[in-house]
């Protein structure tokens, strides 16, 4: 069964909960279902909450906002009609939007202590399971490029991630469905929080 805390559940609320995290989850996308199977194989502690039945807060979308180091719009599905509905440029227009029509907002998403990361792929997920993540605003994160390596010998980004450790979950769950040489990780100066989202 699937772990909730049930009706409005606030990340304040999920704050106190000692490195808990929590799955923005839609049961009818196929990539929610990826990262709920891929979560629970790796046994972390998450809790579930299924957006459409439970929206976000414009409060809380805005706090998302912040651990995801994206403006709104960066994670919104604006290929749904009711994108051009409510859509007019603004941030505070598209909170809105979401608020009234949690459709919009892209999936699955993954929230553990002031990070969060859109789960496309599913995979990405995994850079918030380290046991090293820095739990506080104020911590300084060890970042890490995940790359990969083809047949050719050309070295490409995938992704970005905030420890060491869950860098190197991300990249042996590459591994073991992808068909490049290999993936690999090494530490890289950041200058400050950024979007987790895949370089590839």
């Amino acid at each position: 069964a699937l772990k909730s805390l049930g009706q409005r559940t606030s990340f304040t609320m999920l704050a106190s909960l000692a490195g808990r995290g929590l799955l923005l989850y839609n049961p009818s996308c196929s990539k929610s279902r990826a990262a709920l199977v891929l979560l629970q194989k790796m046994q972390a502690d998450f809790v579930v909450r299924e957006y459409l039945k439970d929206p976000l807060s414009t409060a809380e979308l805005k706090e998302l906002a912040g651990k995801l180091h994206e403006k709104p719009v960066g994670w919104c599905r604006v290929d749904e009609p009711e994108w051009d509905v409510r859509f007019s440029g603004s941030d505070e227009d598209t909170y809105q939007a979401l608020f009234e029509y949690p459709v919009l907002m892209q999936r699955p998403i993954f929230v553990r202590g002031p990070w969060a990361v859109v789960g496309r792929p599913p995979e990405l997920v995994l850079a918030l399971l380290g046991t090293d993540l820095p739990m506080a605003s104020d911590q300084v994160a060890a970042w890490q490029e995940v790359y990969r390596i083809d047949t050719h010998g050309s070295q490409a980004r995938v992704a970005l991630a905030p420890s060491l450790k869950g860098a190197e979950l991300l990249a042996d769950s590459f591994e073991e469905k992808r068909h490049h040489q290999g993936y690999f990780v090494r530490p890289i100066c950041m200058p400050g929080p950024v979007s987790l989202r895949s370089q590839a």
